[in-house]
């Protein structure tokens, strides 16, 4: 039985809603009436009806008032607002305040419990969909995180909304992920004490703000947040720590690796890739440490000095789409270190470090391509471990990286046609406009201006401010031709509050005043 709490200043009317209305006929029970807002909320706050009956105007603290502070502290609670005053404002009120519904007094009995039913049977789908949600959430909750952590989630997609819809407590505005893997595949591994040891680390670490749990076959990947940006050499201690509560709670020892922490919760897949980059060489670290990213890095200094930072111009290439550069890039790379001899391991460790560049461009600019291709670090890194010359690791660099190099060729190509596009197409669609500048259209195709201004020249040979005036001057001439207006009704019509202006630029472009044109046609 659903409970209301009806408040009128006007007793009478009051008794009468109460003691002539079958209520509890009709599942409904009133638990308790009031004279004004204040009473009125005191009222709600002790007996916490779902239902709300309420008249606007009355003492002290109106319906509207009222209605406004319930709908902060009860959000689900439903409320039926009552008037004697055929008002518009006071509808467009109840409209703001979200209320249920707003009727007119002296109201009709029939038609105030026909109101509430409805309330209530909203009330009890809205029950049953947040029962269903909650039952979902943990499923939902390591969908999402696991679409995060995989970069599948678009930046522009991810809102902080979700987290708060979800439950999940990562506000930021720093992140990096741990991987804790358990080799052996305990069952252990996967019992719920895993979840409460989140509350035991963010009450000791005072940077950390928030850690949630995705499990993942034989690992655990943990997404943290912390307040603040801090060294390696905390995220160690932090590792250390996080290690053997794990060691205490569930009785399993544990491989840990660390990503790097960054600002912005859309570098959360870098640094999962970083994390899992990590995990991979624990055949190389041993078992039951802790391993960060920055040790592989900095494990072998020979590896800098043969790449000397020439990743990034690999990269640039790729992006550029040069082909036969990228060819040309591994065709030296595979002379130098014929040339020079290097161990099969030095070779390995070049390998992946060309590897996680391609993967972090890839992961950045070709999500399709990853997709198409299958493109997964771990293996490709174990495939390439398999071989055992110089020549065949190469070539599957250049394999992939020619690949992606296409792909980005090709997705370069259909960019630029359709950007071009879309920009004309909203300039034929607003024309008229008088603010029309290419500032404002760069902000609807999402790039900036002068790489708008200069897709123009390339792709029409004229730039925006010629193109735009082309249109509105073909656009005047039809006008002109077609309808008998003033040249200020057809300056209006193309963009132009000036008739003057107008009139000037319209003889610049057909050698024509308006009149004379008019008269031509």
């Amino acid at each position: 039985m659903h409970k209301v709490v009806i408040v009128d200043d006007d007793r009478i009317i009051r008794r009468g809603l109460i003691q002539t209305i079958p209520w509890e006929e009709n599942g409904i029970k009133v638990v308790g009436e009031a004279g004004d807002g204040e009473k009125g909320l005191e009222l709600i706050r002790s007996k916490n009806p779902q239902i709300v009956v309420s008249d606007i105007k009355m003492p002290f603290m109106n319906g509207l008032e009222m209605a406004q502070k319930i709908r902060c502290e009860f959000p689900t609670m439903k409320i039926i607002l009552l008037t004697g005053y055929d008002d518009f404002k006071y509808a467009q009120e109840a409209i703001k305040i979200r209320a249920f519904d707003y009727l007119l007094k002296p109201v009709d009995s029939l038609d105030l419990v026909r109101k509430v039913k409805e309330a209530a049977i909203e009330l009890d789908k809205e029950v049953e969909v947040n029962s269903k949600l909650n039952d979902a959430l943990p499923l939902l909750q390591q969908e999402f995180l696991r679409n995060l952590i995989y970069g599948k989630i678009p930046e522009s997609d991810i809102q902080q909304s979700f987290f708060e819809e979800l439950k999940l407590n990562l506000k930021g505005p720093f992140y990096a992920t741990i991987i804790a893997s358990n080799r052996e595949e305990k069952d252990s591994f996967y019992t719920g004490e895993i979840k409460k040891l989140s509350d035991i680390i963010v009450t000791r670490k005072d940077e950390i703000q928030g850690i949630e749990f995705i499990k993942n076959q034989h690992e655990l990947v943990m997404i943290f947040s912390c307040f603040s940006l801090v060294d390696n050499s905390f995220l160690k201690k932090f590792a250390e720590e996080l290690k053997n509560l794990l060691k205490h709670h569930i009785d399993v020892d544990l491989t840990i690796s660390l990503g790097n922490l960054y600002k912005g919760i859309h570098h959360l897949s870098t640094s999962f890739k970083e994390a899992r980059m990590a995990m991979d060489f624990s055949h190389v670290f041993g078992k039951q440490r802790i391993i960060s990213v920055s040790d592989i890095n900095l494990s072998d200094k020979k590896l800098d000095v043969i790449l000397e930072g020439e990743e990034l111009e690999l990269l640039q290439k790729i992006s550029l789409g040069l082909v036969c550069e990228v060819e040309a890039f591994y065709e030296n790379l595979q002379s130098l270190l014929l040339h020079h001899y290097h161990s099969l391991q030095d070779v390995h460790f070049i390998a992946l470090k060309l590897l996680i560049a391609l993967n972090n461009k890839a992961s950045h600019d070709a999500i399709d391509w990853i997709e198409d291709t299958n493109f997964d670090l771990t293996s490709l890194y174990q495939e390439i471990y398999r071989l055992h010359t110089i020549q065949d690791i190469i070539e599957k660099l250049e394999d992939l990286s020619v690949s992606l190099t296409h792909h980005l060729q090709a997705e370069n190509s259909k960019r630029k046609v359709s950007v071009v596009d879309m920009a004309i197409s909203f300039l034929e669609e607003n024309y008229h406009q008088e603010k029309l500048s290419l500032q404002k259209i760069s902000s609807k195709v999402h790039v900036s201006p002068a790489y708008l201004s200069n897709l123009f020249k390339v792709e029409k040979g004229k730039n925006f401010g010629e193109f735009l005036l082309e249109i509105r001057m073909e656009k005047a001439m039809e006008l002109i031709r077609k309808e008998n207006l003033k040249t200020y009704e057809v300056a209006e019509k193309v963009g132009y509050s000036n008739p003057q202006y107008f009139s000037i630029c319209f003889k610049k472009y057909t050698n024509y005043s308006p009149a004379e044109f008019k008269k031509l046609s």
